[in-house]
Formats: structure tokens, sequence, C-alpha cells
């Protein structure tokens, strides 16, 4: 089973994943195989589905006994909204697996949503008037509107346009490039 996974993740967020597993077997399983974590958009594994992470495990489990790992996972750049979480025990995908009486239990996800930011200037405040070649001061305030964490390293970017609207015609000036952490209703600032 899984355990301990919040129901709410942001992309970019690095969550730890709990998981348990006992052998309904009558034998002992013993041998090297891999536990996998996978991201899926539906509530049915299927080849299309995302591997996060791998666990490689070379131990003996008797008959009714049981083992537990925790891994951590980062929450991948996916659009926000519902997903599911796979855990999948002796994973074929790896290569390795070991002989077991029934493979049909060998599989257990839980439903988990995937916020993301939604990242707005709010502030600019830039000289009305410059001359061409001269240096200007831009401060830029924003802020994040999403209901997930902006979480990682991203550039904005400084435009210079004739009009409001932004299109493929408008020359960039300069870029910000930052490490960030941005709480749902949280701003940053550069200058």
């Amino acid at each position: 089973a899984i355990v301990g996974l919040p129901a709410a993740v942001s992309a970019g967020q690095v969550v730890p994943v709990a998981w348990g597993v006992t052998n309904q077997g009558s034998g002992a399983g013993l041998g090297v195989w891999y536990d996998s974590i996978y991201l899926s958009t539906n509530a049915v594994l299927n080849a299309g589905d995302r591997p996060l992470s791998a666990v490689g495990l070379n131990v003996t489990v008797a008959a009714g006994g049981s083992y537990a790992w925790t891994n951590t996972i980062t929450i991948p750049e996916v659009a926000g909204g519902p997903y599911y979480l796979f855990v999948v025990a002796d994973d074929p995908y790896y290569g390795y697996q070991i002989s077991e009486s029934s493979k049909a239990n060998n599989t257990n996800s839980v439903a988990v949503t995937v916020q993301v930011p939604d990242l707005a200037p709010v502030s600019i405040t830039a000289p009305a008037v410059v001359s061409v070649g001269q240096a200007a001061l831009v401060v830029c305030v924003l802020t994040n509107q999403g209901n997930g964490s902006g979480l990682g390293f991203w550039y904005d970017t400084i435009y210079l346009s004739t009009n409001a609207v932004l299109n493929a015609n408008d020359q960039p000036l300069s870029y910000v490039g930052l490490t960030h952490s941005v709480a749902a209703g949280g701003s940053y600032a550069w200058t």
C-alpha cells in the first residue's frame, strides 16, 4: 500500500513515497527485482504512463512476511489536474523479476491532484522615456495566482513592443533567470 502521500502536490515538488508489500504467496520471495513509481492521467496503468523512480531490491521475503521502503520523487512539470500515482512491485519494465504465484496484486495506486503555478506580472516600473542605447532600470513584481507552488529555475523576459500586446515581432531586451520557490499567493520581485 502507498502511505503518507499528500492529496495535493505541486509540479516540481519533491515528495516522499512510502510503500509496503506483503508476500501473499506460499514460498519465500528472494532475489533481485525493482519496485517502480509511475504517474498516470487515469486509474489504469499502461505503457504510456511516466515512470518517476525505481527502487532496486535484493532481499528475501518469507511467506506472509513484508518489506517497506520510502523513496523521494519529483513531481514532473505536467498540466494541473487529477492524476494517479502507481507503485508496481516486481515491475517487469526493469527486466528483473522473481517467480510469483500471482502478479495481479503487484500494483496499487492513489489519487493525487497536481497543482500548478500561474505567474502574473502585477507591477512593472520603468522609465517612460529612454534613448536608443541607454540602459534603463526595470523593476517587476510577479504574483503566483495559481493553486500550486512555483518551484525551480526559469527565466522572465523583458520585451520591447510598439503596443500593449505581446507578439512574435516584439524584441526581447533582457532575461532574468532565477531559482524560485513561490507559494500559491506568494510574490517575487527583480530589478
